[in-house]
C-alpha cells in the first residue's frame, strides 16, 4: 500500500483523477487492514469458506469475489449486520478491527481470520480551483501538510489495528486464525483483472500487482 501510494503509481492515479474530476488527491490516508469475521466456524483455510454466507454490499465485484472464494455473498445493509450475524442470516462478514469492536460484531461472531485481504486507502482531496486560488507558497504548504498528515494517519491506523486486535482478544474472547493467503491472492487477482479489463485500466493494475511483489 505504501509503495503504491507514495510512489509513481500514486502520482499517476492522482493526476488521472484530477484530469477527470477537477479534484486533486493531495495525500493517501489509510493503512487499516480488513479481515474476515465469522460466527459459525473458524476459517483455517480457503476451503472452510465453501458455502459460508458472507455479508457484502450490492456490487458485482464483491459478489463475484466471494463466489470465487467459495463463499456465498449475501447483501446486508451495514446497520443490520450485527442482527444478521446474531440470527444466522449470514455466517460472517469482512471489515476492519475497528468495526468489529465499535459496531460490536465480535459480541456475536467469535472467529477472525487474518486474511488481510484489503488495506484501506482513504484519499485526501482538494478542489483544483480552490488550490489554484492560493499563492504558490501556500499551495506548497497545503501539499506539504497533506503529506505530513497522511503519514501521521497511516501510523495511527497501524497502532489502532494493534490496539483493537488486543481488545478483541481480551474483551471479546475472539479466536484468531491465519489461513494461507496464497489461494486467496490467486483467486482475488482473477477478479481484479476482470474488473480492470472492463474499466480499461489493465496497465494500472499490472503496475500495482508488480509493486506488491
Amino acid at each position: 500500500m505504501m509503495t503504491v501510494t507514495r510512489g509513481d503509481i500514486g502520482k499517476e492515479i492522482a493526476d488521472d483523477y484530477s484530469k477527470n474530476t477537477g479534484i486533486r488527491i493531495v495525500g493517501y490516508f489509510g493503512g487499516a487492514q480488513r479481515n474476515m469475521i465469522t460466527s459459525t466456524k473458524a476459517i483455517n483455510s480457503i476451503d472452510n469458506l465453501s458455502g459460508v454466507k458472507m455479508c457484502t454490499w450490492e456490487w458485482d465485484v464483491m459478489l463475484n469475489w466471494w463466489k470465487s472464494l467459495g463463499a456465498i455473498g449475501s447483501v446486508v445493509s451495514f446497520p443490520e449486520v450485527y442482527t444478521a450475524l446474531q440470527t444466522g442470516v449470514v455466517d460472517g462478514a469482512e471489515n476492519e478491527f475497528t468495526t468489529f469492536t465499535v459496531a460490536r460484531w465480535a459480541e456475536v461472531a467469535k472467529n477472525i481470520a487474518l486474511t488481510q485481504h484489503n488495506i484501506t486507502v482513504r484519499p485526501l482531496v482538494i478542489s483544483e480551483k480552490s488550490l489554484a486560488k492560493l499563492p504558490a507558497d501556500l499551495q506548497q504548504a497545503v501539499k506539504d501538510a497533506a503529506l505530513e498528515a497522511a503519514d501521521f494517519d497511516v501510523k495511527l491506523e497501524g497502532e489502532l489495528d494493534e490496539k483493537n486486535m488486543a481488545k478483541l482478544k481480551s474483551d471479546y474472547g475472539v479466536n484468531f486464525t491465519e489461513p494461507d493467503k496464497g489461494p486467496f491472492i490467486e483467486r482475488s487477482v482473477a477478479i481484479l483483472k476482470a474488473f480492470a479489463n472492463e474499466k480499461g485500466i489493465t496497465d494500472l493494475l499490472d503496475k500495482i500487482l508488480a509493486a506488491s511483489k
